[in-house]
């Protein structure tokens, strides 16, 4: 699978830091708590932050046999979330070695929206 910079250079990613502490708390159990969240502003979706693995509780977590492949990132890992009192599958993902265009996402966690609607920003 190839990138689609090449093709597509005026594409829009913006990737900066996050000014505020992001936390995610599923089931009242803290999962991730970042003061350097990565926020990615890609034109056409929605924002999504990205997680430094030192802040996420990576031994909750397992990888899927799911994985993704995106045009401007590269391929994603898909990680299920193992908590004391459920399961959540392929609720995260991470990009290993994403295109150059976007190497600061590097093993960053990301979450989708059935797991980061609870994220708590201070």
């Amino acid at each position: 699978m190839k990138s689609a910079w090449p093709e597509h250079p005026d594409y829009k990613i913006n990737i900066s830091l996050y000014p505020k502490r992001v936390r995610v708390i599923v089931q009242g159990e803290t999962v991730a708590d970042s003061q350097q969240v990565l926020l990615v502003e890609e034109q056409e979706h929605a924002p999504v932050y990205y997680f430094p693995p030192a802040d996420v509780r990576t031994e909750l977590l397992h990888k899927a046999e799911k994985s993704t492949f995106c045009p401007f990132k590269g391929e994603a890992d898909h990680w299920t979330l193992q908590l004391e009192s459920a399961r959540f599958e392929a609720v995260l993902w991470s990009y290993a070695s994403p295109f150059d265009e976007v190497k600061e996402i590097t093993d960053h966690f990301a979450f989708y929206p059935e797991v980061a609607g609870n994220m708590v920003e201070e």
